[in-house]
C-alpha cells in the first residue's frame, strides 16, 4: 500500500509544470559506490543504481533502484568449515529530496526503502545527505545513505537533466 501511495505522489510530481528555478525538472542517472554492512560474513560487490527524479524548485522526489551481488559466508561447527553462497541484493526506494540552490549544492533525502537479499526481504525508512555540482545538462552527486541499521551506501552518481 505504501508503494502505491508513493507511485501516486511521484506521478503527481512529474505531471506538474516546473518553472520555479534552474533546479526544476526531471532527471535520470546512474550511481555506484560501496555498501558497508556491519554483519560478519557479508561481502557486497560494487553496486549499480538507477535513479529517476523530478524536482519543482528545491524540493523533489527520487525513485531509486540498486543491485549488487553478495557473498555470504556461513560457518559449520564444530569443524569450522566455511561455506560461501552467492546471492543478490536489490533495493527500491522513493525519497523526498531537498537540493539547495547554486551550482554547488547540498542534498538531503528521506523516504521508504524496500530491500531484498536472496530470499530475505525488509522494508523501512532510509535517509541520506550529500553534495553535488550541477550544470544545465547534468548533475554529479556524492552522498551517504543509511539503508538500514546494518547497512550504509556511499555513492557517486551522474544524472542527465531532462528539462
Amino acid at each position: 500500500m505504501r508503494f502505491l501511495i508513493a507511485i501516486v505522489l511521484f506521478s503527481f510530481m512529474t505531471s506538474q509544470a516546473s518553472a520555479a528555478s534552474d533546479a526544476s525538472g526531471g532527471h535520470f542517472g546512474i550511481k555506484t559506490g560501496a555498501i558497508d554492512v556491519d554483519l560478519s560474513g557479508f561481502d557486497v560487490d560494487t553496486p549499480i543504481g538507477i535513479v529517476f527524479g523530478r524536482a519543482n524548485g528545491n524540493l523533489g522526489m527520487d525513485f531509486e533502484f540498486n543491485y549488487a551481488k553478495v557473498t555470504l559466508s556461513r560457518f559449520s561447527y564444530p569443524s569450522y568449515n566455511s561455506q560461501k553462497t552467492s546471492e543478490t541484493f536489490n533495493s527500491i526506494a522513493l525519497y523526498g529530496v531537498f537540493r539547495s540552490e547554486g551550482e554547488v549544492y547540498f542534498k538531503a533525502k528521506g523516504g521508504l526503502l524496500g530491500e531484498r537479499v536472496g530470499s530475505e526481504s525488509d522494508a523501512g525508512i532510509s535517509v541520506g545527505a550529500g553534495i553535488g555540482v550541477r550544470s544545465k545538462k547534468m548533475k554529479f552527486e556524492t552522498e551517504y545513505t543509511v539503508l538500514d541499521a546494518d547497512a550504509n551506501f556511499i555513492s557517486v552518481g551522474i544524472y542527465l537533466n531532462l528539462n
